[in-house]
């Protein structure tokens, strides 16, 4: 799941030497029309739906934040 997502980041934008940052807000790597496509990505490949209010910063934070919100949205 994690390599999925990982590629999902890469594929909307995301530079590969960004991808293992603590933060992807306050680094400035994930804005908030690239969260718009991650959560589409992610929706589209996982064949799921990611709550509307999941789509906070805190869940972009980095890749283990996303791979524990794509988690939590498969469990629904």
């Amino acid at each position: 799941m994690r390599e999925k997502i990982v590629n999902i980041l890469l594929q909307c934008g995301m530079k590969e030497q960004d991808i293992e940052s603590k933060d992807y807000i306050t680094g400035d790597f994930l804005d908030s029309l690239m969260m718009a496509e991650v959560v589409i990505a992610i929706e589209d490949d996982f064949r799921l739906e990611i709550d509307g209010y999941d789509i906070i910063p805190e869940n972009f934070k980095n890749v283990d934040a996303i791979v524990e919100l794509v988690r939590k949205s498969l469990e629904r």
